[in-house]
């Protein structure tokens, strides 16, 4: 593990919830029900690399402002779980596995 990884982390990084979703259940209709709980915390930096940027499409242009999460290479959520930042929550998405760090996009999950 790369040692700057490692200390950045722990020196700007805070601590995350991490989510799994787990089946709870059937609904009236004999379908599974779920609910996401909580399974470990763990260490990470937030960023956002597309700060600011405009996108044009049909619908005019919009603005993309996506955060990243670098976790140590041990220690990240997988792809389809939840993690909660300061009182946010994020859908984990496309995680990248490098040598020294994994780096995981999150969506804002809307309550």
């Amino acid at each position: 593990m790369n040692r700057r990884i490692r200390s950045t982390i722990h020196r700007l990084g805070n601590e995350v919830v991490i989510k799994t979703r787990s089946e709870s259940g059937t609904n009236s209709f004999n379908n599974p029900t779920s609910q996401w709980t909580e399974s470990r915390t763990a260490e990470c930096v937030r960023t956002y690399p597309n700060r600011n940027s405009q996108y044009e499409n049909k619908g005019g242009s919009y603005n993309e402002d996506r955060a990243l999460f670098i976790f140590e290479r041990g220690e990240f959520p997988e792809s389809g779980s939840r993690i909660v930042y300061d009182e946010t929550e994020y859908e984990v998405k496309s995680p990248t596995k490098y040598d020294t760090h994994v780096a995981v996009f999150g969506e804002p999950v809307s309550q």
